[in-house]
C-alpha cells in the first residue's frame, strides 16, 4: 500500500477558534467543528457529514465527527503536529492505528487526487482515491491559487471545511428492495426532519465569530442553506446581493459569501468545470 512520508504542520488558529475548542458547552455536546486550517482565509461549508450514526457506520462517525473537538484540543496543546497517512476506512472495519492517526488538521492524508474506486470488499484493492466532493474542493482551491493538480489531496492546508448538518442521509433509500413506497416516503420524511433539527441545533456554533470572520465563505450546500440564510456567517444588510449563473453572491467590503450547489457528482448531475472557474474568479478578488 502507498503511504506518504509523515509531515509536520504548525498549528495556527485565531482566538475565536480556540474559544470554540475550549468551550465546555461545545465539548459536552461533542460538536463537530470541521477539518483543515483554522487560520485560512477560505471557509467551505458542505451539506452534511459523511458518516451516519447507525450501527453500520457508528465507529467511523465516532472517530471522524464525534471526536472532532477532542482532537482539536489535542492539536492546540502542541505547537507542531505530525501528520501520518491514516488508512481510510476498510469496508470490513477500520484499524485501531488508522483511528489513532486521524487528525482534523489534515484528514485522510494518504488520499490520491482521483475518484475513489473500490473493486471489492477487500480495501487493499481500492485505489485510495477521494470522494467527488473532495476532488471538486481540490479543484476549486487549485483554481483559486493557479496551481496544478497535486498527486495527493491537500486543499485542507488552504481552507477550513465544515458541514451544515451532522445527520448524514443515506442516498440509496430509493433502491431499498425491502421497503414499500409508503415506507420509503416515511423514511425520507423522517430523515428530512432529522436534518432540519441538526441544522437548527448547529446554528449557535455556526454563528460563532470564528465562522463569521472568514473573508471568503463558499456555501456548497444547495438548498440546505435556505434554512439558515441570512441569519448566519455574519451576513447583514450591508451585504450586496448578486445573482450569477449557478450561484448567488453576497458581498461587502472585504468579505464575500458564495452560495451554490453541493459540489458532488451524483445522480447524473456532475459539477460543471465552468462553475468551479467562475467561483474561483470571484474569490480571488478577496484574497
Amino acid at each position: 500500500m502507498f503511504e506518504p512520508a509523515p509531515i509536520k504542520l504548525t498549528v495556527e488558529s485565531p482566538q475565536t477558534f480556540r474559544d470554540i475548542v475550549n468551550s465546555d458547552a461545545y465539548a459536552k455536546d461533542e460538536a463537530f467543528i470541521g477539518y483543515g486550517n483554522p487560520a485560512a482565509k477560505i471557509l467551505i461549508v458542505g451539506q452534511e457529514v459523511t458518516w451516519r450514526k447507525d450501527a453500520d457506520q457508528l465507529d467511523e462517525y465516532n472517530v471522524y465527527c464525534k471526536r472532532n473537538i477532542a482532537d482539536w484540543r489535542k492539536n492546540l496543546q502542541q505547537k507542531e503536529v505530525t501528520i501520518q497517512g491514516d488508512i481510510h476506512h476498510p469496508i470490513d472495519g477500520v484499524t485501531t492505528e488508522a483511528y489513532e492517526r486521524f487528525n482534523p488538521l489534515y484528514p485522510h492524508y494518504l488520499r490520491f487526487n482521483k475518484k475513489l474506486h473500490i473493486r471489492n470488499k477487500d480495501w487493499h484493492t481500492s485505489n485510495y482515491g477521494a470522494s467527488s466532493t473532495w476532488i471538486h474542493y481540490q479543484q476549486l482551491i487549485d483554481c483559486i491559487f493557479y496551481r496544478t493538480a497535486p498527486k495527493i489531496i491537500d486543499f485542507v492546508k488552504d481552507c477550513f471545511i465544515t458541514e451544515l448538518s451532522e445527520e448524514a442521509r443515506p442516498h440509496n433509500i430509493e433502491f431499498a428492495e425491502n421497503l414499500s413506497k409508503e415506507e420509503k416516503d416515511a423514511e425520507k420524511l423522517r430523515q428530512a426532519k432529522a436534518t432540519e433539527k441538526s441544522i437548527a441545533d448547529r446554528c449557535p456554533l455556526l454563528n460563532e465569530p470564528f465562522f463569521s470572520e472568514f473573508p471568503i465563505i463558499v456555501l456548497a450546500c444547495g438548498q440546505y442553506a435556505s434554512k439558515i440564510l441570512p441569519y448566519t456567517f455574519g451576513l447583514g444588510s450591508d451585504f450586496k446581493f448578486e445573482q450569477r449563473n449557478g450561484y448567488k453572491v453576497f458581498k461587502t467590503d472585504g468579505r464575500i459569501v458564495i452560495w451554490t450547489r453541493q459540489l458532488s457528482d451524483h445522480r447524473g448531475n456532475p459539477v460543471p468545470p465552468e462553475l468551479i472557474h467562475a467561483i474561483a474568479k470571484e474569490v480571488r478578488q478577496y484574497l
